[in-house]
């Protein structure tokens, strides 16, 4: 596939509302992957506290799932600017 092809492909996806909710969604859910990636990486951090960060980010996503089903986007402010305009 040639890169003119996939801009293209990519400019209908972005047309399309759904669609640009699920990516508002990764973006957002990126975010807050990386910031447990650099919490994980970060100087002097024993096994334990990164534990304990795994842990409580397993737990923050139950919480997002939740927050999610009930349209509550207050932890997603890129999918709440797409979304609900």
């Amino acid at each position: 596939m040639e890169m003119k092809e996939a801009s293209v492909d990519f400019q209908e996806l972005m047309a399309k509302s759904e669609f640009k909710c699920d990516f508002a969604f990764a973006v957002d859910l990126m975010k807050k992957l990386n910031e447990l990636n650099v919490t994980l990486q970060g100087k002097n951090v024993f096994a334990h506290e990164m534990y304990n960060a795994v842990k409580s980010f397993t737990i923050q996503l139950n919480l997002l799932s939740h927050q999610v089903e009930e349209v509550n986007l207050i932890h997603f402010p890129v999918l709440k600017s797409i979304c609900r305009s």
